[in-house]
Order: structure tokens, then C-alpha cells, then sequence
């Protein structure tokens, strides 16, 4: 009977609910069944052969509207089926115990809301994938992974322990244990994401322009761009344009600067990279985009409107431009322009309806937008970094969604905008101390009490200003279910040894800056490419929170963190390859031996093209197949070799490339040719065979089994601390950070004797 009924079942599921959801009629026989018979009978008598996981997928993922078929499971299913096999074998009173109906309500209930309930598309792409018909007890593990079926994991580890009482191997049970909770994990936090999407709405015309008048035009600007149906867009920037119009005579020099500025971002956006994360994804809306027509018109609009108020108001119009040519005075200097006065003053011209068109003219003309677009075709999975704290604001118009920053960069962005965030650090200082009790600490406490005053304030500060990247990549974040739009928070450099204290950093901001954001935190945690760096990344994975791996040049360092995060919850982290801090020590080797140092520029980029194979490509051809937008390989440290961006031309096919602004000027100074495939292209021979004169490029280039080639004399582990920590691209690096922080730190302590000599005064 009930091998009938299981057949009735995968019958009608899996004839006519592949691409559909379960009916009554299944429902029903699915609940005729009694469970403790159910369970035993299906474990042993399965009526059809176990089915292909991914060719389901494959199949099922179109109609869920889910992301390319990804693999990460399927390798697992017949491993996790021997072990449970196993189990019920040992013990199969115990399998009766669990509640089986239950968790056949749990299996089936996301299938019958997946359509409308994105945040339940993951829960469905288990089901699909990891249903194996031989056994309820695999999809109570597998599908138990809702609310209520978060103990599917656990009844996992309860079998675990249970294993181990018996002396029965538990490792590759463990290995699944892991797998699953991750799984478990990683649906929890897409869950909460999608939770606050669903929240975000389309503000009404006259909340958008109370936006405005409070001086949040930008919030104002991303709310149209990223909130508003393509259909509601055009209609909603008209009713703004109007009620500008009429209310700006009535309001005071203050807020008519303000909707300038407005007016000035507004039409500046429309022509950027922007309305392709929204108003022109057609994986959101289909074919109802937003025209390029639509926001042709808006432009001119919007530019019209700008042009009627100039005349009106003089001192809003030279506030505008004050602060426009304050702003690119501040970039240009980040971008090394030489003569950085002039050139901002002939680049924000004499209107704000000059710097509009310079900026348009920048965008339109920038091969990083170019590669931005081919992104959002799908021509190429490249995404964009800012490899600075900085003017992330304009590296957003060509299609930046990721931020990197350590603490060198958090203090550049300090020294950038000094009156902001001397006054930032005061009010956050005050927050946790008053002036008198700092004042007795840094008169009267001993050295180690300032010290984890300052250490402490430091990693606050550091907070905010990576909390005002957050909240400008957050929209982003959100849409694309967090796979993008993250900001990277470098822990404490000084603690890199340490991953217990890295650990309770990580965890400490990690809870703050949810607080400050409102959800799961846009954050991922630079931890170094160390034993410790491992350790660290192994505990705060498998919470679910994403890591960038930093100080970080080779082989045996990237494939060692990469089997840790794959094996997590985490819904995107980061390897990244320092592509320019990996050459200059190999550039310096080979220039002290007399040989050419041209070879040396590819150092790094060897590094990337095969760290790319060994990470994504199939595994029939070698490599692990995992997901690249979870698992992304991040070119940064980029550098200039006589007008030759290297490190962005050859890298172009990796998931993330994060450009400094200089570089970034560089690169878009004139057209350059874009290879989407650069990163598959091998390495020319003769440039390996001469980088082998390196002893520090085969350190990093090397993996057990390669050639006597490329094997060095040293061969360096992770385990090898002592001698990881004098390599030079290593020790040069975490040096300077752990140099930043301090200097970080410097600025904290002028800014406390700066409230306490204020409070003397008094």
C-alpha cells in the first residue's frame, strides 16, 4: 500500500508539478498515509530511481525565476543518503519519533507560494534540487529549513552525537551537518533581505520633495530611481518638476539650493548606470523598462526646469556651485589631476547645467560603463569595486556596487572631508564618554586604559564611515537579494594573529551596524589571508556573515579560504588577489638579478587567470564549479605600467574588479578595448617561464602536484606563520595597516584633547 501511494505521489508531483506547484489531490494522499509507516517503507522501497537533481533544477529554474542553475548540492546527495541510510539501518525507532507530517507541510508549502512570495524562491530551488524520492527523510533534512523547520539541521547533529555513542564514523556526516545548516543559514538571511524589500515603497511626489527640503536629495533621487515601477517613473518626475516649479518662489535661498541640487542629481542619474539595477532590469519588469526615450525626456526636462530657476535666486544658484566645485576640487585630488583647481573650476563650468553635461559627457564616454553595460546584458559577470572609502557617490553613475576599504582608505576619506568628520568623531566620542570622564582617563588613567579608549573609539569611527557607504549601496543590496552592494570592513589589522579577538570584533560590529541599517548588515569583514584569517573566517561563515580575504597574493592562500566559505551560509564573500602589492616585490626581485622586469606586471594577474579555473570552471575540466556570485574572486590593488592597465584588461570575466580613482581616470581617459573573456586567456609561456626566476612568485603561484618548475625553494602554508609573516607582500601589507589604524587612531586622540581642552574653557 505504501509503496502505491509513494507511486501515485512522484507521479502526479513529478508528471505535472515540475514546473508547477502541488495540488489538493496530492496534498491529500500525501496526508492519508500514516507517518510511522510512511517512514520506514520509503526509506527502503523506492518505487523510482533517484532523480537527476540538477537536470531538475536546470529545468525549474525559469519558471521559479531563479539565478542560473547552481550545483553547490548536488555533489552531496548521494553522500548524505548513504549516511542517512545508515542511520535509519542503526536505529530506525528514532526515525519513527520525528514528525514526518510535519515536515511534508513544510516540503510542499514554499512550492505552493513561490510564485507570489519571492522570498520563498530558495526554499523552492531545495525542494526541486534535493528531493531524492527514496526517502522522506532527506527532504525532512534537505526541505526542513523554513520557521518551523529549522531543525533540520539539528535533527542532523542530534544523529551525529548519536553515531558517535555507537563508535560509528561520523566525519562525512559532519561535512553534511555542516552543508545543511549552511543551507539553513544562508535562506535565514535572504529571508530578512527579501523581508525589507518588500518593505521599501515608492514615496509619494510630496514625500519625495520633504525628502529634498531636508537636504536628502540623493535619498530622494534613489528612491525614483530604485523604488518607482518603470510604468509609475516618467508621471511621478513630472509632478515633482511641478510642484518645484510652483513652490520655489515661496521658499527661502536654503531649499531652493536644495532642490537644485535635486534637480542636478536627478538629471545626472537618469543618464548613469543607475536605472539599470531598477527602472531597466528586465529580469524585475520584463519587457516594461523604462525607454531610453522616457529618460532622454526627463534629462531635457529636467535640465529646462533648471534653466527657469537660475534666474531667480542668485545666492542658491552660488551656493550649488560652491558646493559642486567643493566636491570636485576634493575628487579630483583623489584622482591625482594635476593643476586640481583649475581643472575642477573648467570641469564644473559657470552652471550647474555645465557641470550636469560634463559629468554626462564623463559617463557616456567611460569604458567602465561600457563594461557596466555589458554586465547588465549578461554578456559578462565583471562587476565594478571603489577601491576607496570615497566618492563612491560618483563611482555608483558608471556602475560601482562594491566598496573595499582598510584603514589607510578610512583615513584617507577623513583627511578628504575634515570640517564632516571631525565633527562626526566629536558627537560619536560624546555618545560614549562624557568630557570629564575623558578627561580623568587621558590626566590621570594609565597608558593601557587610553589605549583601548582609542582602540575602541577607532573601531567606531571606522563603523560610521563605512555605515555612509552602507546606506548608499543599500538599495542594491537589497534588489539583487544581497549578491551585491556590499561594503568591506576591514577588522582590526593589529589583531591578525589573534582570531578570538577577530571573531568578537566581527560579531560586535556586525550586530551594531544592523541596528544602524535596519537589517542584515551590507557588510563583509576583511579578515587576513593567515591561519588566523582562516580560523576567523571559519566561525563568522558559518553565521551566515561574508568575509573578504585580504593580504592576500597566492595559491596557497585563496584555495585554503575558499573550501571554508564554500562549505558556509554566506550569501557572497570575497577572495581578493592584490594584484599590485603581489608584482612590486616580484618586479624588485628580478630587477636586483639584471633580468627584465616586464615579465613582473603579470605576477598577479597570473594568480587571478588561475585561481578563476580552479574556482569556477567544471568540475570534468578541473575546477570546483562553484557559484561565482557567491564565491567571488576580487582583483583590487590595481597599478599602471606605462599606460597599461593590465590588472583590469586581463582580469575582465572575474566577478569583481575594485579600481582606485586615479586608475579608474586613467582607464577612461581614452577608448580601450574590452575582452570579455581576458581573464580565460592563458598567460603567454614565455612570460611564466621568466616570472620562475622569482622565488616570491612561485611562493605564490604554486599548489602541491605542479611542476619542479614552479615549485620554490620555500614552500610557504598557512600553517607556516612565521614565514608567511616575513613574505614580503604580506609583511609589507598588514604592516601599513596595522600603520593606518594607528594613524586612525592618532586622530581619534587630537579629537579627544580637542573636547577636553574645550571643556576647560568653560
Amino acid at each position: 500500500m505504501m509503496d502505491i501511494i509513494q507511486g501515485e505521489i512522484l507521479e502526479k508531483y513529478f508528471s505535472f508539478n515540475v514546473l508547477g506547484y502541488p495540488s489538493k489531490e496530492i496534498l491529500e494522499l500525501i496526508k492519508s498515509a500514516k507517518a510511522e509507516d510512511r517512514i520506514v517503507k520509503l526509506v527502503t522501497n523506492g518505487v523510482f530511481k533517484p532523480i537527476d537533481a540538477y537536470s531538475l533544477y536546470s529545468k525549474a529554474a525559469p519558471h521559479f525565476k531563479l539565478p542560473i542553475p547552481r550545483p553547490k548540492f548536488v555533489k552531496y546527495i548521494d553522500l548524505i543518503q548513504k549516511f542517512i541510510d545508515k542511520f535509519v539501518k542503526i536505529h530506525e525507532d528514532l526515525v519513527r519519533d520525528l514528525d514526518i507530517d510535519m515536515v511534508i507541510d513544510d516540503m510542499y508549502s514554499p512550492m505552493l507560494y513561490s510564485r507570489s512570495n519571492p522570498i520563498e524562491m530558495d526554499y523552492a530551488y531545495v525542494a526541486c534540487s534535493m528531493f531524492d524520492n527514496r526517502i522522506v527523510m532527506n527532504a525532512s533534512l534537505l526541505l526542513g529549513l523554513a520557521e518551523r523547520g529549522v531543525n533540520g539541521y539539528k535533527t542532523l547533529n542530534t544523529m551525529i552525537k548519536y553515531l558517535k555513542g555507537i563508535d560509528i564514523d561520523t566525519s562525512e556526516l559532519e561535512l553534511s551537518y555542516k552543508i545543511l545548516r549552511g543551507i539553513a543559514v544562508e535562506f535565514s538571511l535572504k529571508r530578512s533581505i527579501a523581508n525589507e524589500r518588500m518593505r521599501k515603497k515608492a514615496l509619494s511626489s510630496n514625500e519625495v520633495l520633504r525628502l529634498v527640503e531636508g537636504g536628502n536629495f540623493r535619498d530622494a533621487v534613489f528612491n525614483l530611481i530604485f523604488w518607482h515601477k518603470p510604468s509609475e517613473f516618467e508621471n511621478k518626475v513630472e509632478e515633482l518638476l511641478k510642484l518645484i516649479r510652483n513652490r520655489y518662489a515661496e521658499v527661502n535661498s536654503s531649499k531652493r539650493a536644495h532642490y537644485l541640487r535635486f534637480l542636478v542629481e536627478l538629471a545626472i542619474a537618469v543618464k548613469s548606470y543607475l536605472p539599470y539595477w531598477n527602472l531597466k532590469n528586465r529580469e524585475i519588469h520584463e519587457d516594461k523598462i523604462v525607454s531610453d526615450e522616457t529618460l532622454s525626456k526627463v534629462h531635457k526636462e529636467t535640465l529646462q526646469l533648471i534653466q527657469e530657476l537660475l534666474n531667480v535666486d542668485s545666492k542658491a544658484v552660488e551656493y550649488v556651485m560652491r558646493d559642486l566645485l567643493d566636491y570636485t576640487i576634493r575628487r579630483f585630488r583623489a584622482e591625482r589631476v594635476a593643476e586640481t583647481e583649475k581643472e575642477a573650476e573648467k570641469f564644473v563650468g559657470r552652471t550647474p547645467i555645465d557641470y550636469v553635461k560634463s559629468v554626462v559627457n564623463y559617463i557616456e564616454n567611460s569604458n567602465l560603463m561600457r563594461l557596466s553595460l555589458m554586465r547588465s546584458r549578461g554578456d559578462v559577470i565583471t562587476e565594478l569595486g571603489n577601491d576607496y572609502a570615497a566618492f563612491l557617490d560618483f563611482a555608483v553613475l558608471i556602475g560601482a556596487c562594491f566598496v573595499t576599504s582598510n584603514p589607510v582608505l578610512i583615513k584617507i576619506a577623513w583627511d578628504v572631508s575634515p570640517e564632516f568628520w571631525n565633527k562626526r568623531a566629536d558627537d560619536l566620542i560624546l555618545s560614549v564618554f562624557s568630557a570629564d570622564e575623558l578627561k580623568k582617563i587621558f590626566t590621570e588613567g594609565d597608558e593601557e586604559e587610553r589605549r583601548r579608549v582609542i582602540e575602541r573609539l577607532t573601531v567606531m569611527m571606522t563603523m560610521e564611515i563605512v555605515y555612509e557607504n552602507a546606506k548608499l549601496l543599500r538599495d542594491i543590496f537589497l534588489i539583487t537579494e544581497g549578491e551585491a552592494g556590499q561594503i568591506s570592513l576591514q577588522l582590526n589589522p593589529k589583531l591578525h594573529t589573534d582570531p578570538e579577538a577577530m571573531v568578537r570584533e566581527a560579531l560586535y560590529v556586525w550586530s551594531e551596524l544592523g541596528k544602524k541599517l535596519g537589517g542584515i548588515p551590507n557588510i563583509v569583514f576583511k579578515v587576513p589571508a593567515s591561519y588566523a584569517g582562516l580560523k576567523t573566517a571559519e566561525v563568522v561563515t558559518a553565521r551566515g556573515i561574508g568575509v573578504n580575504v585580504t593580504v592576500n597574493f597566492g595559491l596557497f592562500q585563496e584555495v585554503r579560504f575558499a573550501e571554508i566559505i564554500n562549505k558556509s551560509g554566506v550569501i557572497a564573500s570575497y577572495l581578493t588577489i592584490m594584484n599590485g602589492r603581489f608584482a612590486a616585490p616580484v618586479i624588485k626581485e628580478l630587477e636586483s638579478k639584471g633580468l627584465d622586469i616586464k615579465p613582473g606586471w603579470w605576477s598577479g594577474v597570473a594568480v587571478v587567470k588561475r585561481l578563476y579555473k580552479i574556482l569556477y570552471k567544471p568540475i570534468e575540466e578541473g575546477g570546483w564549479e562553484i557559484y561565482p556570485l557567491r564565491i567571488k574572486e576580487l582583483v583590487a590593488s590595481l597599478r599602471i605600467y606605462d599606460d597599461y592597465y593590465i590588472d583590469i584588461v586581463e582580469s575582465i570575466g572575474v566577478p569583481v574588479i575594485t579600481v582606485f580613482p586615479h586608475v579608474r581616470r586613467g582607464f577612461d581617459s581614452k577608448e580601450r578595448e574590452i575582452d570579455l573573456k581576458a581573464v580565460e586567456k592563458e598567460v603567454d609561456k614565455e612570460i611564466l617561464k621568466a616570472l620562475t626566476d622569482s622565488e616570491i612568485f612561485k611562493q605564490g603561484y604554486y599548489l602541491p602536484g605542479d611542476s619542479e618548475e614552479f615549485k620554490p625553494k620555500d614552500v610557504i602554508r598557512l600553517e607556516d606563520v612565521d614565514k608567511l609573516n616575513e613574505w614580503p607582500s604580506y609583511k609589507r601589507t598588514i604592516t601599513q595597516f596595522a600603520q593606518g589604524f594607528d594613524d586612525m587612531g592618532k586622530l581619534i586622540e587630537q579629537r579627544i584633547m580637542h573636547i577636553i581642552s574645550k571643556t576647560s574653557l568653560k
